[in-house]
């Protein structure tokens, strides 16, 4: 596990709850300069911390409404069975 103090904590806070954020916008917000939190942001990345950034799109707006859930059981888990299963759902 990675330690992290209060600053680092925040910038992942506010980087989660906005991936656009601007690096002045993010150092303001944590109280830093520019080149410090840059600097942060560089570090968490390279720990792997930071995974990726995304955009959330409004389902919604775009006619998106229905979620699905799925539950799978194969009859063996062997790897040929394995196999055999994602090549099926990955023919479409």
């Amino acid at each position: 596990m990675v330690s992290l103090d209060k600053t680092d904590i925040r910038i992942l806070s506010y980087m989660q709850e906005n991936a656009r954020i601007t690096h002045a916008e993010l150092a303001k917000a944590v109280n830093l300069s520019t080149t410090p939190c840059y600097n942060r942001v560089k570090a968490l990345e390279e720990k792997g911390l930071i995974k990726q950034q995304v955009t959330l799109l409004e389902a919604e707006k775009l006619g998106l409404t229905l979620n699905v859930f799925i539950h799978v059981t194969l009859e063996k888990q062997v790897e040929e069975a394995l196999k055999c299963f994602e090549d099926a759902i990955d023919d479409r």
